[in-house]
């Protein structure tokens, strides 16, 4: 990035603001600020964290603590795996798989039927306890 490129990109930032710097450019869609650089459109986010803490590794994700897809402040940016971005969105609820109340057979994600599973989605222990069960009978036939 050129200096006038870098002063460009600060120029949408409203960096006095307390709580969340909300990008005041071009969003996409889903609210992600996006900043047009050497003819390549780049997330406004990504680049916030490279100017204040350095490069991104690759395959990296950008995650915002705040849960403000428009957010380029950078105390309320960190790197995480792609893991860790679909946690975060099960745990907001922003998967739309977390929204749904049972499982697709039908038994509901509630009380001794839920589980968490380690990838941070949500399962369900009657399924898990038949496909076991299934299995094991595989097993026995051979």
């Amino acid at each position: 990035m050129t200096p006038q490129d870098i002063h460009r990109f600060w120029e949408k930032v409203p960096t006095g603001e307390i709580g969340c710097w909300n990008w005041q450019s071009a969003k996409r869609s889903d609210g992600y600020g996006v900043f047009r650089i050497a003819g390549h459109t780049r997330r406004a986010s990504r680049l916030s964290y490279e100017l204040a803490k350095g490069p991104i590794p690759p395959n990296a994700f950008v995650l915002h603590s705040c849960d403000n897809p428009s957010c380029v402040r950078p105390s309320h940016l960190r790197i995480g795996s792609h893991h860790d971005n679909m946690a975060d969105m099960v745990a907001r609820e922003r998967h739309s798989l977390a929204k749904t109340e049972s499982c697709i057979n039908g038994h509901p994600f509630t009380g001794e039927n839920l589980f968490h599973r380690s990838d941070g989605g949500r399962g369900c222990r009657i399924c898990r306890r038949d496909n076991k069960r299934r299995s094991r009978a595989k097993k026995s036939l051979v």
